[in-house]
């Protein structure tokens, strides 16, 4: 028989997140979940939190999925978010399990909250079919337990195409050597890679199980302890690599790229960390010293530069104070003998004014909205910052409503929304 629609749209709004009853209604048979509807289950989160419910999620997903193969078939992204580490035997490799029963999975999700990575186990089994056509690995906070543990996980996805990585972290880094060089490695296009220099340096060792020969988009946030490694794995992927992120998040002189033999590189994006603060002195230190050799080494195949800087209200201030170092950055990008063009996205952030009062007068007096703010960003930066470039015709500037975001749990992968 035939279910009318609305009656069952109601049915599957109230049994969203119950998987015994939805298993109890007979979602094995097609009449309940016709085509039309199977995009209801295409993107399926299982958080695991023994404070909210007692009741396993994953396990009891996993008895709904051997139920129900329409269910299955129609599941595209999977997201794991565990709160809480447990030692349960039955818990041990539901990760691969659950896989192997989702034949169609094309993304999975994994957050962990730095707990134990149990689910995976001690070791992977055989490849199951699920796991060769997921093609979008994601991993947020995550406390492997071995270099060991991490480079299975990657290989075990054998034809990944991108992978996604925040705030990941190891036990035993130094663990690596003693793996043998695998005879299979996944050779993603995109990896997008938040994480410490040693697991960093652990990605192209002759132990990875990921090869680097077919990256066309790399995506890195640079720290004080990882800016070896990045600048490492950005020399190697120089043969292919038609697409750089590269965003630092300290002020640092040290950072130095070059990218003077990346002959196929057409595009970059990166982050000009303007990084006044409510204490910070106006004699301070020139802002991104990096920024300066790094476009100086700029190769003759790059025709997109993206450019994002944050304001705060007291830039408004500092700016006129730091002329000097915007002028030089543009004129480096201003006579370089190639013809790209550069794109800077302004986003202000308006929740931290100065600690002096009479600052944050003179702040509200001159500029007493947000929108004047904005507009007296971008014209100092067409007509006072970046004078050359505006001239060539060949700078863009706009304002923007979002901010670079790194975290994978907001955009489950790095987007940049701007100009649309």
């Amino acid at each position: 028989m035939d279910i009318p629609e609305d009656i069952l749209d109601e049915i599957l709004h109230y049994l969203s997140s119950d998987f015994p009853s939805l298993k109890a209604c007979s979602l094995s048979h097609s009449f309940f979940l016709p085509p039309t509807r199977r995009l209801l289950f295409s993107y399926v989160k299982l958080p695991h939190n023994k404070l909210i419910s007692r009741t396993d999620i994953c396990l009891n997903f996993r008895q709904t999925l051997v139920a129900s193969k329409y269910v299955s078939s129609s599941i595209r992204t999977l997201s794991l978010i565990h709160w809480d580490s447990t030692d349960d035997i039955n818990y041990r490799c539901i990760f691969p399990s659950l896989l192997e029963l989702i034949p169609n999975l094309r993304r999975v999700h994994i957050f962990l909250a730095m707990n134990r990575p149990t689910i995976f186990g001690d070791s992977f089994p055989p490849l199951p079919h699920s796991i060769s056509s997921v093609r979008h690995l994601i991993l947020e906070e995550i406390v492997f337990d071995s270099s060991a543990q991490m480079l299975s996980l990657f290989v075990s996805f054998s034809n990944l195409e991108v992978i996604s990585t925040a705030r990941i972290s190891i036990d035993n880094p130094s663990g690596a050597e003693r793996m043998p060089v695998p005879s299979h490695r996944c050779a993603p296009s995109t990896l997008e890679l938040n994480m410490g220099g040693a697991l960093v340096e652990c990605l192209f060792s002759p132990q990875s199980t990921i090869s680097i020969g077919n990256l066309r988009v790399l995506s890195v946030q640079a720290y004080e302890r990882n800016i070896d490694a990045i600048s490492s794995l950005i020399s190697l992927s120089s043969p292919s690599l038609e697409h750089l992120t590269f965003l630092p998040s300290a002020y640092s002189a040290q950072y130095y790229i070059d990218l003077r033999r990346h002959i196929r590189l057409r595009s970059i994006c990166t982050s000009l960390v303007f990084n006044s603060h409510s204490m910070d002195p106006p004699d301070r230190l020139k802002p991104f010293p990096w920024a300066h050799r790094f476009f100086k080494t700029l190769p003759s195949s790059v025709e997109d530069i993206l450019i994002e800087i944050c304001f705060r209200p007291y830039d408004a201030i500092l700016l006129p104070q730091k002329r000097k170092e915007w002028q030089e950055l543009d004129h480096i990008l201003a006579n370089h003998p190639w013809n790209f063009t550069v794109r800077l996205g302004i986003s202000a952030d308006y929740t931290i004014y100065f600690s002096n009062l009479e600052y944050d007068d003179v702040i509200h007096g001159r500029w007493p909205t947000s929108g004047d703010m904005d507009e007296y960003f971008q014209n100092y930066m067409l007509v006072d910052g970046m004078p050359e470039m505006n001239k060539l015709g060949r700078l863009n500037c706009e304002i923007i409503t979002s901010e670079i975001d790194f975290s994978p749990s907001t955009t489950e992968m790095w987007r940049l929304y701007m100009f649309s």
